[in-house]
């Protein structure tokens, strides 16, 4: 531009005109996630132990990331997924409880809009296409322990592993679909405490109106790898049964 430094409108009309892209301005946006739904069959439920097992689809009802928007955020993924859940609760010792959740999520081949770059680091082209796309697969592992103080009061930890693998891009344009399966691949480790209020005991004994339980908790991402952001949080949480 003639030796004269790009101003920001200068970019704006570089990203319009050349790339195709919406201007960047504030963003905001309601809606919903992608829908879970399932049914749990418990198989054993003896003194010390109960088995149990949860499958169902994850709907891809959420909005995906729209390619012509630099600054929105997606809210689902886009594809079908079949899920496995596997729980195993262990109650041998007094007051204490110990749980093993296992989890499968399958997702299912797609197709999606995509803006397709020659270079992973470069992510802004003018490439796009609606490839084929197969995301990866979701495992993770969860161990839990719960204590109970009094029959309204609770206390828990919980470790959980998660990893997801690399997902697969293809298409009919010639373009480099490799760049859009760089490091989709990740793990990470969440630790989690907090304490549970119960009100079912006294719901039980007609002492309160309603079944449920408020708990306060702790979360903490404490490690990951490609694109697994460290993060922590206080979550506060409220589950009324009918």
């Amino acid at each position: 531009l003639g030796g004269q430094p790009l101003t920001s409108d200068d970019v704006q009309e570089l990203l319009v005109r050349e790339y195709g892209f919406k201007r960047i301005e504030s963003w905001s946006k309601d809606g919903l996630s992608d829908i879970e739904v399932g049914a749990k069959y418990q198989y054993l439920n003896s003194k010390n132990w109960r088995l149990a097992f949860t499958a169902g689809v994850i709907l891809p009802t959420g909005d995906v990331d729209d390619p012509d928007n630099l600054v929105d955020r997606g809210f689902g993924s886009g594809a079908y997924a079949p899920f496995l859940y596997l729980q195993h609760d262990y109650m041998g010792f007094r007051n204490l409880l110990l749980n093993l959740t296992l989890k499968y999520k399958l997702y299912l081949p797609d197709h999606e809009e995509l803006r397709v770059p020659e270079n992973p680091n470069r992510p802004i082209t003018a490439n796009k296409e609606r490839v084929d796309r197969d995301l990866g697969d979701v495992f993770e592992a969860e161990v839990e322990c719960q204590y109970r103080f009094t029959d309204w009061l609770s206390g828990f930890a919980l470790y959980k592993y998660g990893q997801r693998l690399k997902d697969r891009i293809s298409g009919d344009g010639g373009f480099n679909y490799e760049a859009l399966e760089h490091e989709t691949n990740a793990t990470q480790h969440v630790a989690k405490i907090g304490l549970t209020y119960s009100t079912i005991s006294l719901y039980k004994e007609k002492k309160f109106p309603l079944p449920m339980t408020v708990s306060i908790s702790y979360r903490n991402r404490f490690a990951g790898s490609n694109n697994v952001l460290k993060s922590e949080y206080i979550g506060l949480g409220v589950s009324v049964y009918f």
